[in-house]
């Protein structure tokens, strides 16, 4: 078996080409890619909500993005006045259609040690567990935090 072909952009860069195969499958093409990004730079509100909206809220956001770049108060917000969760959009919405195929698969050092048998309905409710036994410390606020953006 040959080892793949690397072009050296630069010192510290190298490219890993694309397989044929590989590229058929994907979402985004190089075509689809200049696009999206030519788009995202002339328009990048209507870009940015229009993938925005690729996800689930539970408040629909209304402003994509606010900035503030002034003496002693600098942030930039995305999305600021809408509500989602995280957990929901990595898992519950998918588990009507995928809910038996394998969402993780686990490799530890050991490579034998590999387990595949995390379907999304089995890792909903240990992230469910994980939640409750989060909701019941000191440090819930922080940590339910990851499940819900506001």
């Amino acid at each position: 078996m040959s080892s793949p072909q690397l072009s050296e952009t630069s010192h510290h860069e190298k490219v890993y080409p694309v397989s044929p195969e590989w590229a058929r499958g994907a979402w985004v093409d190089e075509p689809k890619y200049r696009a999206w990004y030519e788009k995202a730079i002339a328009e990048p509100a209507a870009f940015w909500s229009e993938h925005g909206r690729r996800i689930d809220w539970f408040k629909p956001f209304t402003k994509v993005k606010n900035t503030s770049f002034g003496p002693g108060e600098v942030f930039i917000r995305w999305f600021e006045d809408g509500v989602t969760n995280v957990a929901y959009n990595c898992i519950d919405r998918h588990l009507d259609a995928r809910g038996d195929q394998v969402a993780i698969i686990w490799e530890g050092d050991d490579p034998s040690e590999v387990e595949e048998d995390h379907l999304p309905r089995t890792v909903r409710l240990k992230c469910a567990g994980w939640r409750t036994c989060c909701a019941t410390t000191a440090w819930a606020k922080a940590a339910l935090s990851l499940f819900t953006c506001r």
